[in-house]
Formats: C-alpha cells, sequence, structure tokens
C-alpha cells in the first residue's frame, strides 16, 4: 500500500500537480507578474483574491452583498461563485475541487481551480513556488515579440549583488531573471527589485536605466559561482529555455576575493 502512494505520488508532480508545501512566491498569467503578498495556503491550495485575478484574466467581478456571491463577466462569459465548491458557468454547474471563502471582507478563490474554469493552462514550478498560467487570448497576443537589446553591468559588494541595466531598444520588455545550478540540477526565480525603492523590476522601458537588486533563493549560498540567466516572461514555461529565449546573462561568483 505505502508503494503505491508513493507512485502516486511521483505520477502528481510529473504532470505538474504538485500540492503547494510552501507560500506562494510568484504568479505569472500569460508572463505578466500578479502580486502575491495577499494569497493564503489553505488545505495544500493556494488561494487569492479574486479581484486582481479575475482583472488579469480580463473580467470584470461584479459583487452582490445580498447574495454574498460575486459574477465574473467578459469574454462572452459570466461565471457565479459563492462559498461552495458549485460554480454557475454560462447557467451550467461547474464543480470546483475547493470552496471559495471570505477572509477578513475579501472572496478569496482557489488558484488552480479558477484558472482552469476559466480555461487557462496551469504549470506549478515546486521548489520555486511559483504558478505560470497561459490563456489562449495572452498566447495570442504575444506571437509578436520584440528583440531584447539590453546593456547591463553586474557587481557584488559584500552580500549584495547590484545590476545596473538598460534598454536600448524601442519596445518595453517583460523579463524574469533565473538561477541556474552550475550542474543544471536547479532552476529558481530570483527577486529582482529596484534598488531605491524595492518595488519589483516587471518591465523595463525603452531608453530607461534602471538600478536594481538581486536576490537570491537561499540553495545558492555555498556555491561557488551560478548562472543568472534574464528570460522573456512571455515565453517561461517553469523549465531551461532555450538559449535562443536568453535575454542576457551573467555568471555570478560568490568566492571571495583573493587577497
Amino acid at each position: 500500500m505505502k508503494n503505491i502512494f508513493a507512485v502516486l505520488l511521483v505520477v502528481l508532480m510529473c504532470v505538474g500537480l504538485a500540492i503547494p508545501a510552501q507560500a506562494l512566491q510568484a504568479l505569472f498569467i500569460d508572463g505578466l507578474p500578479l502580486p502575491v503578498s495577499d494569497h493564503v495556503l489553505r488545505g495544500g491550495a493556494y488561494f487569492v483574491p479574486v479581484r486582481p485575478l479575475a482583472e488579469a484574466l480580463g473580467y470584470e467581478p461584479v459583487w452582490n452583498e445580498r447574495t454574498r456571491r460575486v459574477t465574473l463577466v467578459g469574454h462572452d462569459n459570466e461565471v457565479t461563485l459563492a462559498e461552495s465548491v458549485y460554480v454557475l458557468f454560462n447557467g451550467n454547474v461547474r464543480v470546483l475541487d475547493r470552496a471559495p471563502v471570505m477572509l477578513q471582507g475579501v472572496f478569496y478563490v482557489p488558484l488552480r481551480g479558477v484558472l482552469q474554469l476559466l480555461g487557462a493552462r496551469v504549470d506549478y514550478v515546486s521548489g520555486a513556488e511559483s504558478v505560470f498560467a497561459y490563456t489562449e487570448t495572452g498566447g495570442a497576443a504575444r506571437e509578436v515579440r520584440p528583440s531584447p537589446s539590453l546593456h547591463g553591468v553586474l557587481s557584488r559588494s559584500g552580500d549584495e549583488t547590484r545590476l545596473t541595466v538598460r534598454n536600448t531598444g524601442r519596445f518595453s520588455l517583460n523579463l524574469v531573471p533565473l538561477v541556474v545550478a552550475p550542474d543544471n540540477s536547479r532552476l529558481s526565480l530570483v527577486s529582482w527589485v529596484e534598488a531605491e525603492t524595492g518595488v519589483p523590476v516587471n518591465s523595463l522601458r525603452p531608453g530607461r536605466e534602471y538600478e536594481t537588486l538581486l536576490k537570491f533563493p537561499a540553495w545558492v549560498t555555498g556555491q561557488d559561482q551560478v548562472e543568472v540567466i534574464w528570460v522573456d516572461s512571455t515565453r517561461f514555461r517553469g523549465v531551461t529555455p532555450a538559449p535562443s529565449d536568453i535575454a542576457m546573462s551573467f555568471t555570478v561568483s560568490f568566492r571571495p576575493a583573493s587577497r
């Protein structure tokens, strides 16, 4: 019996259905990041406020105080959610694996369940605790992508890794930084923020220079050096990207300076 459960767990993880056990670190809808600071982890599933998620998917959430239900309107669909696993989708009943819940006056929905209900493909990257969702509309809107034109200078001082980067192209670039282990055994998202404000860097506007800081995941501690790559966030699928998708890369050394 134990062997059967072990096999089932491996199968679930292989098809991208790994059960989250830690706080959500990143959420991307068609390559564009959404804030995750307000999410909660309940029963092994991520729950997020309905409004920002719905709006990112092109739906307008309409709250009915009397019935305590929210209706999502968009893409010729009307989807009504309550604190129940049963959902009304264009007049037809659908079932979620987990029920939405009201927490401190905010209506939370199960992230994976609602994304899939609304037709998105969902990938969960275990270890990076990141969710990537792709919609048909988002994919079609991004078929033509600009060629990145970046100039960057990376430096380390103490425990701080700083990157000065300038987009010299004509288009804004939505990039995500990843750190790769020397033996290619691990791939994780890197926190990338503006040095002065601490605001996450989501888009590099043309003609603008950015002073940024990189914050690495815990496993990087103890590595001699790692490769940091930037890829188009609309193309990233949670696996090692093809060389043609890499917009910029640096080798970051953690060796102490020689005397």
